[in-house]
């Protein structure tokens, strides 16, 4: 790839360069058929991504897979055909964690204020097939959020019990359980349900749990009279009673045929009984060839026995 130099331009004294849309076209054309997609809660490494799409992708081309350090992944398809197919047989999940998939985004940035927005499979059940035109399921899906497919079944009428649509939507917010759609023939109420609806907190910016059990939410009266008017009670986390640890001191009896003068048998000093005795151990190494103060015992590795003593 050659390169030419263009000139920067200042402004307000600072250096400023200039992207027109015409010099991103062809990278446009290029990722395309590109899906971007990570795991809520979790960073799999690269080679774990290459067998999960392996073994649940298998349908289509294998895709190239670019990994970003900031912990998602760019799925880059040999078709725009491979990456709709792969996204209308969602959702996925890994190790029992969704796997979110969205189109690939020019300026995509992965925060954690934008990770709110994700893409989630929504059912307006009972919604007669009269309506499945693209013209009124962008008008009813948008009541969620940004449409984006539906799924194979509802494009091609084959399950008519309830249109399925993939729709991109703002978890951090209440998603609506119905609406209102009002035709020629008078005004009916559609219900909505959700294959998966997320959990989101709003205090620490993060899934897998909501504000009434986040350790960071410090007003818990306050929430509680709020939600009381609406028949709602939160439920006050509770942590579980840490098992605490049993700590074992063990003793090392030491045998040995080396005599020290000046020394009865049976007398004890510090660090060590003559004539072999007990020795309490400097480390948690039985083994240790030193006392409880540093100094060098008269432990001989060959006839050394373990044993607990009691006290007293």
């Amino acid at each position: 790839m050659s390169l030419t130099y263009v000139p920067p331009t200042i402004k307000d004294g600072l250096i400023t360069v200039t992207i027109e849309e015409d010099d991103l076209n062809n990278q446009k054309e290029q990722w395309e058929s590109a899906l971007i997609g990570y795991v809520l809660g979790d960073t799999p490494y690269a080679n774990q991504i290459e067998g999960y799409i392996t073994r649940v992708w298998n349908f289509v081309t294998k895709p190239m897979v670019l990994m970003h350090d900031e912990g998602y992944y760019i799925y880059k398809f040999k078709s725009i055909q491979d990456k709709d197919k792969v996204l209308k047989a969602g959702p996925y999940y890994f190790n029992n964690k969704p796997l979110i998939l969205k189109p690939w985004e020019l300026d995509f940035n992965f925060e954690q204020e934008a990770l709110s927005v994700i893409p989630i499979w929504v059912k307006f059940p009972g919604l007669p097939v009269g309506y499945w035109s693209p013209e009124a399921l962008s008008k009813i899906a948008s009541s969620v959020g940004k449409p984006l497919y539906t799924d194979e079944f509802t494009a091609n009428a084959e399950k008519i019990s309830y249109a399925r649509i993939l729709v991109e939507a703002d978890v951090s917010q209440d998603l609506p359980d119905f609406l209102i759609v009002e035709t020629p023939s008078g005004p009916w109420k559609q219900a909505i349900t959700y294959d998966w609806q997320p959990k989101f907190c709003n205090e620490c910016i993060r899934f897998g749990h909501d504000a009434f059990e986040c350790w960071n939410y410090k007003d818990y009266e306050e929430i509680k009279v709020v939600h009381e008017d609406a028949g709602q009670f939160p439920k006050k986390r509770m942590r579980k009673p840490r098992k605490r640890k049993q700590l074992r001191q063990e003793w090392i009896a030491t045998t040995t045929n080396q005599s020290h003068e000046n020394t009865n048998e049976g007398t004890t000093t510090k660090g060590h009984k003559s004539g072999g005795g007990i020795v309490p151990p400097r480390s948690r190494n039985p083994l240790t060839k030193h006392g409880a103060r540093g100094n060098r015992t008269n432990i001989v590795p060959s006839v050394q026995n373990r044993c607990k003593i009691k006290d007293g």
